[in-house]
């Protein structure tokens, strides 16, 4: 495609570091190739005119964590003082540079915090024409931008085209510089997002099918399930949703054509990169991070791939538990949840890896009124302890709704706490992740 539009220089952002035949191709085509990853590299590193990657041996750079789009920030802002240009250059950029950061799901710590922090304040300020139809089309018109609704609402959208279509739409959404041509491509991509959904409930479900079916995979430390033709726009979120349900590594393979691609997806108790780069004989390619990475396999050797990475993790996994772990920041009562508190928590963002949401516990706290069914699958009530009541969400909480209904009882409940908007005013909302009937004891 370079070729065809005549161009000299290719510009990768959160690849190529693996790409060693694709840029010894360039080199002999004369098109030079600037390496903007930061991908773990494997094997010898490519030869390209400049490679840019914190990860790399002999990298002096003091921070190894930045996402994709943060090393080709650093990038325009290397370019901008090397040709004294104005620094515009390269900050009009941080709002993008907060949505791939997030959507990367990086540590949040160090200069990915401060780039973070500075790209929201942009986006909830004066977000450019595409971000702020796709803000409008997914019903955040309201709401301040944080990470989560980037992670959870708005980088979904943006990366459904990708996967099911052509992600040159999401491209042209946010180098729009019409209202009316972004809100026509936010709306493309919203419904985009909803065939993506539909692909990825389908594909959930034959893997949940899978493992039921078979008791060695229920009984397996990493879960590697592989089907013909698996769409692989939908194959890495699909394993992501794996992982949450079974607290295990997972690895979705799609076959086609006597090649098996896949995407893994693991916890921080089993390094999948490592993992893979210790069965790398068996495999045509790979790559990634340590909770996130992508391979290529020859379908034959899939069986005994499968094998092989298990035996692995029996050795290298720290914990087989098949419960996720909670870890509580703090027990605490409703009349704690005073304005000091809530600013000392707006002090602490933006929140994500890293740098999670404080997590607190209430005990013998009551519901409040009906439970309400939102979405299709998350409930939404109020509760009441020592007199305060405040509103609650428990997203993926319907098969507790009966047992919340109980009037006669009171419950812990482990939560976050966030702000939430409605009819313009701000308050405060509880993010249920998760409770227990209570005992007369706080824990």
């Amino acid at each position: 495609r370079a070729l065809e539009l005549n161009v000299s220089l290719i510009l990768t952002v959160d690849c190529g570091i693996t790409a060693q035949k694709q840029i010894a191709f360039a080199n002999e085509q004369n098109v030079d190739v600037i390496v903007c990853d930061h991908h773990s590299p494997v094997g010898e590193p490519p030869a390209a005119y400049a490679i840019l990657n914190p990860k790399q041996a002999g990298c002096s750079y003091p921070f190894e964590e930045l996402a994709g789009c943060g090393v080709a920030f650093k990038y325009l802002q290397a370019l901008a003082r090397r040709l004294k240009m104005d620094d515009s250059f390269y900050m009009d950029t941080l709002d993008l540079v907060a949505l791939g950061t997030a959507a990367d799901i990086v540590d949040l710590k160090d200069e990915n915090r401060i780039l973070m922090y500075h790209g929201l304040k942009k986006i909830n300020s004066h977000p450019r024409e595409g971000i702020s139809a796709l803000i409008q089309i997914s019903g955040l018109g309201r709401q301040t931008i944080n990470v989560s609704l980037i992670v959870f609402i708005l980088a979904p959208r943006l990366n459904a085209v990708g996967r099911i279509s052509n992600a040159k739409k999401a491209v042209h959404l946010l180098t729009s510089s019409s209202p009316q041509q972004a809100k026509n491509i936010a709306q493309i991509l919203n419904s985009e997002n909803k065939k993506r959904r539909n692909i990825d409930e389908q594909t959930f479900h034959e893997a949940v099918e899978l493992i039921m079916e078979s008791e060695e995979l229920q009984n397996a430390p990493v879960l590697v399930l592989d089907k013909n033709d698996w769409h692989l726009g939908v194959i890495g979120i699909v394993a992501s949703r794996l992982l949450e349900k079974y607290n295990r590594p997972a690895i979705l393979i799609s076959n086609q054509n006597g090649l098996g691609k896949a995407s893994a997806r693991s916890t921080d108790k089993f390094n999948i990169f490592d993992a893979l780069q210790n069965l790398q004989d068996m495999l045509i390619s790979y790559g990634g991070h340590a909770c996130a990475a992508g391979l290529t396999i020859e379908t034959e050797k899939i069986d005994a791939f499968r094998k092989a990475i298990n035996e692995y993790a029996s050795r290298h996994m720290e914990t087989k538990s098949a419960l996720p772990e909670l870890h509580i920041d703090a027990v605490i009562n409703f009349p704690d949840l005073s304005g000091r508190l809530l600013h000392g928590l707006k002090d602490m963002e933006p929140f994500g890896p890293s740098n999670m949401r404080p997590v607190f516990q209430s005990s013998d706290v009551k519901v409040n009124g009906k439970v309400r069914v939102i979405g299709h699958n998350h409930l939404k009530f109020k509760l009441q302890q020592h007199g305060m009541v405040i509103d609650a969400i428990y997203f993926n909480g319907l098969k507790y709704r009966e047992q919340l209904e109980q009037i006669d009882k009171s419950f812990n409940f482990v939560y976050v706490i966030e702000e939430s908007n409605w009819q313009g005013q701000n308050t405060i909302q509880l993010r249920i992740k998760d409770f227990k009937e209570f005992d007369g004891r706080d824990s």
